[in-house]
């Protein structure tokens, strides 16, 4: 997706897809690829929580979620503190400044091209089309369609520009206390960080201290 935040996103191709970040299953099934890794600080919880506001989404429609390595997804927050910064990284508690904004755009974004398929599939005015818990209702009629229904005619639009976010007013989520997605991994012990990976032949590297104290 072509927007403020991820400036060289290729347009879908039709396939229910709004790639690389945004993906809605035919069954309405919302895979999320996001730029941070999930260390235990709730990242992850945080960057859906994002996308689910605008996108009028629970966060239980969400299925999957994985960070995902790509070159649009430069850490701008810590480029403006230090230029040489200028690629993807997770730390300095910079991943929610860094991408809340884009990610709140994604969602909206999504939203108004949902919008739009569902008022050409019914020709009615967008005006009338109402995103509401993953389906488009159209007004005073009881009509809806899911997400799922909608997103591979939605994906071949154009994306449109500047789409609306919500004021902290009409919020569902933000602010909100929501359990955090990787509380339960951390305290059963699947949780996989990076001292926990074993690769076939993989070699291990550690300093080697001197002996005796104060010499080199």
């Amino acid at each position: 997706m072509g927007f403020s935040g991820f400036p060289k996103l290729t347009e879908a191709n039709g396939n229910s897809s709004l790639p690389p970040y945004l993906r809605i299953a035919p069954d309405g099934g919302i895979h999320l690829g996001v730029p941070s890794s999930e260390m235990g600080q709730g990242t992850h919880t945080t960057l859906a929580m994002l996308v689910a506001e605008e996108l009028e989404v629970e966060m239980e429609q969400i299925q999957h979620i994985e960070t995902l390595h790509h070159p649009d997804f430069k850490n701008g927050y810590l480029k403006t503190l230090a230029p040489k910064f200028n690629f993807q990284t997770t730390g300095g508690s910079s991943s929610i400044q860094a991408w809340h904004k884009p990610f709140r755009e994604l969602g909206a974004t999504a939203r108004e091209l949902l919008r739009t398929a569902a008022a050409q599939k019914w020709n009615v005015p967008e005006l009338d089309c109402r995103a509401k818990n993953g389906k488009i209702e159209l007004s005073g009629t009881g009509k809806s369609l899911d997400y799922g229904e909608l997103a591979s005619s939605a994906s071949r639009l154009t994306l449109p520009i500047n789409a609306v976010l919500k004021s902290p007013e009409e919020f569902r989520l933000l602010g909100k206390p929501i359990p955090r997605w990787d509380t339960l991994a951390k305290v059963n012990g699947s949780a996989v960080f990076g001292t926990d990976v074993d690769l076939p032949g993989m070699l291990y590297g550690t300093v080697k201290h001197c002996p005796v104290c104060g010499d080199k």
